[in-house]
């Protein structure tokens, strides 16, 4: 591919600006990125650009990173305050919708996660701390309609969210510290687990203990699509290298396949299209004195159960670029460095 550019309910009171139209009000403006791309197969897929869209978004330090995620952009302003804020954005930057979070009696709510459903459903996954201390870990639904169901989820703290298709939502995290010793609703400690649209447990899966190495369960993606549930995950020593780590697959059945990595040092991104395959954003080698950074898209061949390089022709490679996220076939770039965010489709 050529480019011509580098549970205890709590009360709760969520504001809702949901706009019924796209129009940017006139103190906003958008700089669209141009973006030339050939296109490439891929196991039976191509990505071609999708014209006419993209904007600038600079991503800042310490805050968490925007995703593209039920066919809107995702970015969280205020994230850890009494205040957080998600803003949505559509594939031309213009503000679609707003969602602020306000809970009574809280001196402190952190948002680490959020995704959209396909019908506008908004869910956020952190935890919350009351004046006096006390601490809980929480998910939040946010309907298009602007009700709102809160649910307590200790000792699961959830690091990644995604929509199925059906509405459902999915979650990976972590079991944290529980100083209240809350019984867990899955007594396995599942690190992966599905919710309804409320924000009720319906399913766990991947018990903590059955990891080759408990710190997986702090750094990964997860995305859903064609029926499948993927969570890709890595652990790297201190001195360098992957010591552990691989790609886990849940099917419908609910039966679960363990495929490796592909060879990398880094991931920056994932997801799974429309059609079933899973996507890396793989960095392939660190940065030195005779080279700069390498790094490029990778996709699973389920055959050879082996990750295979996307042909990137010429010196194009995602370098500089992160992908944030897919969602019915679209991929969102984000070129930190540029400081754009590109749209590809995958057919």
């Amino acid at each position: 591919m050529r480019m011509s550019l580098r549970l205890m309910r709590v009360p709760v009171l969520i504001e809702s600006n949901r706009k019924g139209t796209e129009k940017m009000s006139k103190s906003t403006s958008i700089y669209c990125a141009l973006l030339l791309v050939l296109p490439m197969r891929l196991h039976g897929a191509s990505l071609t650009p999708i014209p006419d869209t993209g904007f600038s978004f600079q991503a800042i330090s310490g805050k968490p990173m925007p995703v593209w995620n039920g066919g809107a952009f995702l970015a969280v302003d205020a994230f850890s305050s009494s205040n957080p804020v998600i803003n949505v954005l559509n594939m031309h930057g213009a503000q679609i919708g707003s969602v602020s979070i306000t809970i009574p009696e809280s001196k402190l709510t952190a948002v680490r996660c959020v995704a959209r459903g396909d019908d506008g459903t908004i869910v956020a996954g952190g935890w919350t701390s009351s004046v006096d201390g006390r601490t809980a870990s929480i998910l939040a639904v946010v309907s298009p309609d602007g009700a709102v169901s809160i649910s307590r989820t200790d000792p699961f703290q959830a690091n990644q969210l995604t929509f199925a298709q059906d509405g459902s939502i999915w979650a990976q995290g972590f079991i944290g510290r529980n100083p209240e010793r809350i019984v867990d609703a899955d007594p396995a400690h599942g690190i992966i687990r599905h919710f309804d649209r409320a924000g009720k447990m319906t399913g766990s899966f991947l018990p903590e203990a059955k990891l080759n190495n408990r710190l997986r369960e702090m750094r990964g993606y997860l995305a859903v699509a064609a029926g499948r549930v993927g969570w890709i995950s890595w652990v790297e020593s201190a001195y360098g290298g992957i010591v552990a780590g691989g790609y886990v697959e849940i099917a419908t059945d609910g039966s679960l396949r363990e495929l490796p990595l592909p060879v990398m040092v880094d991931i920056r991104g994932f997801t799974i299209t429309n059609t079933g395959i899973p996507m890396a954003d793989v960095v392939t080698e660190r940065p030195n004195s005779g080279h700069p950074q390498r790094s490029g898209m990778m996709s699973l061949n389920r055959e050879t159960a082996t990750w295979e390089a996307v042909d990137m022709p010429g010196s194009t490679s995602m370098t500089g670029k992160t992908l944030i996220g897919g969602s019915g076939g679209t991929l969102a770039i984000l070129d930190v460095g540029a400081k754009t965010v590109s749209f590809l489709a995958a057919n």
